[in-house]
């Protein structure tokens, strides 16, 4: 069968049901308040981020700084 836009059509009344509804939102953590990404229970992961980030940049440039020399 080839697909051509002949042999597409519009979805049957039937079919609308396919995908379940919408999950129900995840409510934060109790006692989180509003510290947002550094409240108490995500400071030490948002630390950790950053630090990495930070130590990739900095081990980049200091390879990169006598490879320019060359």
């Amino acid at each position: 069968m080839t697909l051509t836009l002949a042999s597409m059509t519009a979805l049957e009344p039937g079919d609308t049901d396919v995908t379940p509804d919408a999950p129900t939102p995840i409510s934060p953590p109790e006692g989180s308040g509003d510290g947002g990404v550094l409240g108490k229970p995500y400071r030490a992961l948002s630390l950790g981020i950053v630090s990495v980030v930070l130590l990739i940049a900095f081990e980049a440039t200091a390879v990169g700084t006598p490879i320019a020399c060359l």
